[in-house]
């Protein structure tokens, strides 16, 4: 099995959250497009780009369940409007343009990002390149090249706490401005409340790092998981009746707290229960 890829969900065999998480559920529980998202990575490529489109722009780190209910409701309002549902994301988190330095670790790569987002049914995501031009542009003028010349929004979906442009100097209520002036219209959304407090990827990383994989997956509608190349190893479980497998995850990724989890691992189109060799000290969950 070495050198083959293997997906790892780390703890709960299955998942059981309360009621309302499972109405909620996660990426891939859905009804899969029946056809492909058309990835863009240039909005200079007008063949790719959409004539007329609802939007949701974010960095979608987690995908967790906050994230699913915008990518929902831009998918459920392009239906209405007869527009093509787009994910404006990035394909780096802007401090590493900004303030350039040892990158916090991820709670996804982008393939696996784009892959949880086309399970929810969008249409067309478009992956900005991100560079110090880019990040320069003031809100009116992002709102000008991008969400109207090159996307050609009919309305944009968001959350409350939005900011976007040079300096995060627009908000929502500018976002609300330009839509009247340039004619999209703008929805924003509650935010997703897990026990109390909303959900966010950095509660999602507290509770990874911590250990604490099982709370993690009620913010994110699924276990969470890491993808990898099987390495060789030295062979020491086989020889005491316990094979192992060496799991090369990206060394960008967030690994759980060091510990043995309950998990599964996926490989050729095979599930198997396994224990996951990575302590569970308690993480913020209010």
């Amino acid at each position: 099995m070495d050198g083959s890829r293997m997906g790892l969900a780390n703890l709960i065999p299955e998942w059981r959250g309360t009621g309302e998480e499972r109405r909620r559920g996660g990426a891939g529980r859905g009804v899969p497009a029946s056809v492909p998202m058309r990835v863009c990575y240039d909005l200079e490529d007008r063949a790719c780009l959409p004539r007329a489109s609802v939007i949701t722009i974010g960095k979608f780190s987690a995908v967790h369940v906050g994230h699913q209910a915008l990518i929902r409701a831009t998918s459920e309002a392009a239906a209405r409007r007869g527009a093509a549902s787009v994910v404006l994301t990035f394909d780096r988190h802007p401090q590493t343009v900004l303030r350039p330095g040892p990158a916090q670790a991820a709670l996804t790569t982008l393939d696996e990002r784009l892959r949880l987002i086309e399970a929810l049914g969008v249409e067309v995501a478009v992956v900005v390149r991100l560079d110090l031009p880019f990040l320069g542009q003031t809100p009116e003028e992002f709102v000008q090249r991008v969400l109207v010349e090159r996307l050609h929004a009919a309305e944009v979906v968001t959350s409350g706490n939005f900011r976007f442009g040079r300096g995060a100097a627009g908000t929502v209520a500018t976002l609300e401005t330009l839509g009247g002036q340039h004619g999209f219209a703008v929805t924003v959304l509650p935010p997703v409340m897990v026990r109390g407090a909303p959900v966010s990827s950095s509660r999602v990383a507290a509770c990874v790092e911590s250990g604490e994989v099982e709370r993690a997956a009620v913010m994110l509608g699924r276990p969470y998981s890491l993808t990898g190349t099987v390495l060789a190893g030295d062979r020491l479980g086989r020889q005491l009746g316990c094979p192992t497998a060496n799991l090369g995850a990206d060394p960008a990724r967030l690994l759980p707290a060091n510990g043995v989890y309950s998990g599964f691992a996926s490989w050729n189109g095979t599930l198997k229960a396994l224990r996951v060799p990575l302590a569970t000290p308690k993480c913020s969950f209010t």
